[in-house]
């Protein structure tokens, strides 16, 4: 493995390291505040921890496209575009879980994460493409 191939999986895992523990705090926080057991807030945690994981590796391979900027945008348009999608059902979920809200709201999902994805992926292209084609000029 390169040694810039290197350097960009020990980033990834750096950030995901800290995205870990930042969450775990966090988990800590809410439990003390609002009385919930660490035990209940378990699913949540995990529902919470699967977007930080998987967006990483995919702003990371946006990086490496820097130097095309429709492509760098594309890809992060996409990588936003999952992470709305997967905080979305993590939110639903534990809202679900914790009784929050009724089971019944997953019937909205699918719109709630249409439009949340749609509107992510086309604000983070444009936000994406005009910075990297600013700095060109």
């Amino acid at each position: 493995m390169s040694t810039e191939a290197m350097r960009t999986v020990t980033t990834a895992v750096k950030t995901i390291a800290y995205y870990l523990i930042f969450e775990i705090l966090i988990l800590v926080l809410v439990a003390v505040l609002f009385h919930i057991p660490l035990k209940q807030l378990f699913l949540p945690f995990v529902l919470y921890l699967i977007p930080g994981v998987a967006i990483v590796p995919l702003i990371f391979n946006a990086r490496r496209y820097f130097h095309r900027p429709k492509a760098c945008a594309v890809w992060f348009a996409i990588a936003l575009s999952v992470f709305t999608l997967l905080i979305t059902t993590a939110t639903i979920y534990s809202a679900i879980e914790l009784g929050l809200w009724a089971n019944d709201v997953k019937k909205d999902l699918p719109l709630l994460a249409a439009f949340g994805c749609t509107i992510s992926a086309v604000t983070g292209y444009l936000f994406t493409y005009r910075r990297l084609t600013a700095k060109r000029s």
